[in-house]
């Protein structure tokens, strides 16, 4: 079965693994692209090329898997009409969600390990009657973010944080906590980003269970996922990680500045001595990891991690201080996607950890 990746960037890399590691009678063609960004000329052997009416040596027998951004699907889908093309498979979010829960899954039980998701895990009854546990997922929101298209219910056990309080004279009425009371680094929104709003539940929150999601950015839970959580033994709940290529280490250098990459590893060797060696051998070696900073965690877990993390993200930001590229000045947030994994990557005996799917709300 013959087939085309249109997408050479990041989306387009990591379906080709997904489709190389589950499909293997599958046969690939080649990359395809259609703008004016920088594209590599080869992603692994297969050649990458540019579209148009005139592309020759075209199969257009066979499929074509667009990995985009859904907001680019149709023009796409209407650009490889016009070359002859009639099979093509726009990958959709379930299609994804799809994919990389099989590969993580096949991935894990190579190594030996379990890939267990709380969805899959049923209510047990508890042995002995527990505290009344004080359970909060804190919704992140910005002044900035806009409203969705449909409305979108809160949960009872969601509360929205305003994240960068202090950079803003607007108040939201429908959140119930500012980043900016109390100690805080609410002013470092800009670079920190969903990350002053966790720089604040970790001084802050008094609750046992503690979640951190997204405005637009959710987990998917079952019901009754708390005591899922309790009555399993259940440590940790992040997003079932996805795949970058070809590893976390060179993912963020071909996205980002490496120079910053390297001093966040100087950093974390002077923070962290006993951890630094494992941890450039794992940033070098695995290409999983679950993003966004999104985490479920009970309340010691967190405060552990978070001892953990601040201190390395407050002096890399001291060290580097502003770049003047407004994404890149984001680097805070982007280096610590990559030491949450890490950090539960190393600590994977001592906690339980397990996977739920997040969605994207539009």
């Amino acid at each position: 079965m013959n087939y085309y990746i249109f997408g050479a960037h990041p989306r387009g890399w990591t379906l080709y693994q997904y489709l190389k590691t589950l499909e293997p009678e599958r046969n690939i063609l080649g990359f395809f692209y259609n703008n004016d960004e920088k594209n590599p000329e080869k992603i692994e052997s297969i050649r990458v090329r540019f579209l148009d009416n005139k592309t020759e040596d075209l199969d257009i027998s066979a499929e074509v898997f667009v990995a985009t951004r859904g907001i680019f699907h149709e023009k796409i889908i209407e650009d490889l009409k016009a070359v002859g093309f009639k099979k093509i498979t726009p990958v959709t979010p379930s299609m994804d969600i799809d994919l990389r829960n099989r590969y993580v899954k096949d991935f894990y039980e190579a190594k030996g390990r379990t890939f267990e998701k709380i969805d899959e895990l049923k209510v047990l009854e508890s042995k002995s009657k527990e505290k009344e546990v004080k359970t909060c997922i804190y919704i992140a929101k910005t002044v900035f973010d806009a409203p969705f298209q449909k409305p979108v219910d809160i949960n009872e056990y969601e509360k929205i944080i305003q994240a960068g309080s202090a950079l803003s004279e607007n108040k939201l009425t429908e959140a119930s906590f500012y980043d900016d009371n109390r100690e805080n680094i609410s002013n470092k929104n800009q670079q920190f980003c969903e990350l002053t709003a966790l720089y604040w539940i970790w001084k802050h929150s008094s609750d046992d269970i503690i979640g951190f999601e997204h405005w637009r950015r959710r987990f998917i839970l079952p019901e009754k996922w708390d005591e899922i959580m309790l009555n399993n033994g259940i440590d940790v709940i992040l997003p079932v990680p996805l795949c970058v290529m070809p590893s976390l280490e060179d993912n963020y250098k071909s996205r980002h500045d490496s120079k910053v990459w390297e001093k966040g590893m100087e950093i974390l060797k002077k923070h962290h001595p006993e951890d630094y060696e494992v941890a450039v051998r794992f940033f070098k070696e695995s290409n999983l990891y679950s993003p966004c900073n999104m985490i479920i965690a009970k309340r010691e877990v967190l405060k552990e991690y978070c001892d953990w993390l601040f201190p390395v993200l407050l002096e890399l930001n001291d060290t580097i201080g502003i770049l003047d590229d407004k994404y890149q000045n984001r680097y805070p947030g982007f280096i610590s996607e990559r030491l949450l994994n890490y950090f539960f990557e190393k600590n994977q005996d001592r906690f339980k950890i397990v996977y739920a799917d997040k969605s994207f709300l539009s």
